[in-house]
């Protein structure tokens, strides 16, 4: 597995506070792809590149799902005017429940 991009794609677009995510999305794009593994990005307008509790179970949700396909999620990334942050990084990466909602 040598980690290298396959595409990058943007998959949805928000508003100034708000962005629906949807997990079979993903997943349909990254079995097209025939991924195994994937780095989801998105910015933050207002500046401040902390992710907020959305952001988190979101993230938490997309592992989960994403284990069902054994697909890795290698990161999350939020990108704002004031700098940038990494769940990878940050360790946030780790599944919080053993139960799914799959």
């Amino acid at each position: 597995n040598s980690n290298r991009l396959i595409e990058c794609q943007e998959l949805f677009r928000g508003s100034i506070d708000h962005t629906a995510i949807y997990p079979r999305e993903i997943i349909k794009e990254c079995l097209n792809r025939n991924a195994s593994a994937l780095v989801v990005a998105h910015n933050h307008p207002g500046g401040n590149p902390l992710p907020s509790p959305n952001d988190e179970a979101i993230t938490q949700e997309l592992i989960q799902a994403l284990q069902w396909v054994n697909i890795a999620l290698l990161d999350h990334c939020i990108v704002a005017k004031h700098g940038f942050f990494s769940f990878a990084d940050a360790g946030l990466l780790e599944i919080t429940s053993n139960e799914s909602n799959y």
